[in-house]
């Protein structure tokens, strides 16, 4: 049997996780009405038929059932999902996300920038040398580099 794309959005849904597959699984559910008979009905009940998920409770006096993830379905949902591209903006801004300090964003830029140019100017010259000129308190490195 070959999953269609709509049990793998609902494999996905079922799990917790993005249109594309990617996040934390935290739950492994699927609540669906008993009485309502739709398109999702038809794809879950293929999916218990395959093993990809498995028939749990009623609930609400009945008028609601649960479908439970395999672990069959667990690999399905996640069989397909493509690395996330993202832009260096977008990284600097999960490194900020991920940095423990009390700076704001701007802060945190600032700071990055001057860190990377500070290692620019390690990797160039580790001490300084008769053609470099000196800018108040600090040696300049750029000429060298």
């Amino acid at each position: 049997m070959t999953t269609s794309e709509r049990m793998i959005e609902i494999l996905r849904h079922s799990l917790g996780l993005d249109m594309h597959g990617r996040g934390r699984m935290y739950r492994s559910y699927y609540c669906l009405p008993i009485d309502f008979e739709s398109t999702d009905r038809s794809c879950i009940r293929e999916m218990v038929a395959a093993g990809l998920m498995k028939e749990g409770n009623t609930l609400n006096e009945g008028k609601d059932q649960y479908f439970y993830v395999t672990d069959a379905g667990r690999a399905a949902a996640v069989k397909d999902v493509k690395p996330l591209r993202i832009t260096p903006g977008q990284q600097r801004y999960r490194d900020f996300l991920n940095f423990d300090g009390s700076m704001t964003f701007i802060e945190f830029v600032k700071w990055q920038q001057r860190r990377e140019r500070n290692v620019l100017a390690r990797s160039c010259h580790t001490q300084p040398t008769p053609t470099m000129k000196r800018k108040g308190s600090t040696w300049d490195y750029s000429e060298n580099c």
